[in-house]
């Protein structure tokens, strides 16, 4: 990755996690931990002062949550790019991260290069998810036996779940066995069909609707 230092702050109420990720970034000339915090109002303290580009935040801080922490400081720091590094796989955590704003989901039990690869699309403002829990999305769409709904055909409501579910037009073109130019077809027509404007605007409405369930 070219470009700036990236500024990371690390908020995990274990210490060895935090100096885990401390010591595998050391490495890494692209960023540069800034800050740690071990529970969620020194997170937010800490990222007024020191300003991070990206925060990787537990789910379980002491005090309030590391999505509900992440949108505290988002709110300040609008700029900023949360990523939730978490034991929890429940899908109602990471449709809760996805309504909040997260843009990275990382399982702790994945491999150290998944932390990796969600800092690198944090730091072009792209989303990242967890592969096991995105192997589960897909899962659903492919088993989604349910009518279509807001006009769209049943091949239009599968790529717009798997959009929403963070995979990438060539990704979706290799698991559904389709062009990218026809991936990138069907998502337009489903955006015009449902009159959405923005990627995050499909998110909302899939998360509104209850295409992804808790």
């Amino acid at each position: 990755m070219s470009g700036p230092v990236k500024r990371v702050m690390l908020a995990d109420h274990h210490d060895m996690v935090r100096l885990g990720i401390r010591t595998l970034l050391d490495g890494k000339p692209q960023f540069t931990v800034v800050a740690e915090a071990a529970e969620s109002a020194e997170a937010i303290e800490l990222a007024q002062q020191c300003r991070p580009d990206i925060a990787i935040m537990d789910y379980a801080l002491p005090g309030s949550n590391g999505i509900e922490a992440g949108k505290a400081m988002k709110a300040v720091l609008p700029a900023l790019e949360v990523v939730l590094f978490t034991l929890h796989s429940r899908e109602s955590v990471l449709i809760e991260a996805m309504q909040a704003g997260i843009c990275g989901y990382v399982l702790k039990s994945d491999p150290e290069r998944s932390l990796l690869d969600a800092l690198a699309a944090a730091a072009i403002q792209r989303r990242y998810i967890s592969r096991e829990i995105s192997e589960t999305v897909i899962a659903r769409v492919a088993a989604n036996a349910m009518a279509p709904e807001g006009g769209l055909t049943r091949r239009e409501r599968s790529i717009v779940e798997l959009i929403a579910g963070g995979k990438l037009n060539k990704q979706i073109a290799d698991l559904l066995s389709i062009s990218i130019k026809t991936v990138e077809t069907h998502r337009a027509r489903a955006m015009e069909k449902l009159e959405l404007g923005t990627s995050a605007d499909l998110v909302r409405y899939v998360v509104r609707n209850g295409w992804i369930e808790p």
